[in-house]
């Protein structure tokens, strides 16, 4: 819910690439710095049925600890039915030094 620009490249049948800049303030709040959260995100699909997912962004406050989230996807389609699992982890969460949260 960012205001920002996003970029997507398909470098082959099996590997798409991105990049996002946005102003990391979120959805209803105006921007009131000259800071920009960086996303990059790479996806794989070895085959029609898996696709392989991971994701980082980068969000750094002058004079705060620069807040990194991760993102690692797998998912599975087999017909009707899916399956996926995420793990997800934010480094400095809200600029806090070692505020560190994890999760699947």
């Amino acid at each position: 819910a960012d205001i920002g620009l996003f970029a997507s490249y398909k470098a082959s049948d099996m590997i798409t690439v991105d990049y996002a800049i946005m102003n990391g303030e979120g959805y209803g709040k105006i921007q009131n710095d000259s800071v920009f959260k960086h996303a990059f995100g790479l996806t794989i699909k070895p085959m029609d049925m898996l696709t392989i997912r991971a994701y980082t962004d980068v969000y750094d406050i002058a004079d705060s600890a620069r807040q990194v989230t991760s993102s690692f996807f797998i998912g599975l389609k087999i017909d009707k039915l899916t399956f996926g699992a995420e793990y997800d982890y934010q480094m400095n969460n809200k600029n806090v030094y070692e505020n560190n949260l994890g999760g699947i």
